[in-house]
């Protein structure tokens, strides 16, 4: 009885990456998660947990993927230090950065008087203009899913 062919078993030896490897390499880069890279990549559903750690232990796979991360980085200019600035800006914002605000109603505060930390945790600010100018409320947001600020009082700045 001839033996079958397991998925993962086409590894290279040669250093040559198969179409379907250099998928894994770019499926893998997206979530650094091998199970899903491989079944993106095609590979058996039901065997890509094992395809997967195989896939990532074969040395010339894993140089692959090691050399797309650099290429990626090189593009992007993003390391993890100022992936890590951006969060810790949204995750220590506070309201008084942006606003002040007491019995009179809120008031924004200008924009240049903000730090650029300050300016990173901001993605959008919005105001309703009528008629009669300037009215509530006034929202200051962060990205999507992060700090967001909003005051509603009634009447014109």
């Amino acid at each position: 009885m001839p033996t079958r062919k397991r998925n993962g078993d086409d590894l290279p030896k040669d250093g040559v990456l198969r179409p379907k490897h250099e998928r894994f390499v770019l499926e893998y880069l997206k979530d650094l998660n091998a199970s899903a890279a491989a079944r993106r990549a095609g590979y058996s559903v039901r065997n890509s947990n094992v395809v997967g750690r195989r896939l990532l232990a074969n040395v010339h796979i894993s140089a692959a993927i090691e050399r797309a991360k650099a290429e990626r980085l090189e593009r992007v200019r993003i390391d993890g230090d100022k992936v890590l600035r951006g969060f810790a800006c949204l995750a220590f914002s506070d309201p008084g950065d942006y606003l002040t605000w007491g019995p009179d109603g809120a008031r924004l505060k200008p924009s240049e008087d903000l730090t650029q930390d300050q300016r990173m945790a901001v993605s959008e600010v919005s105001e309703i203009v009528t008629d009669h100018g300037i009215e509530r409320p006034h929202q200051v947001r962060g990205p999507e899913g992060c700090a967001r600020f909003a005051l509603a009082t009634p009447g014109p700045l």
